[in-house]
């Protein structure tokens, strides 16, 4: 996310592409265990911090998906994949 896609190899954009659908999946990881833990959480303990903590991340994950989008979509125009 530090450069423009566009002044990318082709080798570097193929491992921007590895390295961002990695940490995409990695955060929607991360977002089912806060909210399965969150909804145990309320129902044990009522309303607190760990119901609404996946809202936080579920904004950050958006962004990651956003970026991940801009590398395929980089990928498909030169005709790499």
């Amino acid at each position: 996310m530090k450069r423009n896609l566009q002044e990318l190899s082709d080798q570097e954009l193929l491992k921007e592409s590895k390295n961002a659908k990695y940490v995409l999946g990695i955060f929607i990881g991360v977002i089912i265990v806060m909210v399965i833990s969150g909804a145990i959480s309320t129902i044990k303990q009522g309303i607190n911090v760990f119901t609404f903590l996946p809202v936080v991340f579920l904004g950050i994950a958006v962004s990651f998906s956003s970026h991940y989008t801009k590398v395929k979509n980089e990928l498909k125009s030169r005709n790499i994949e």
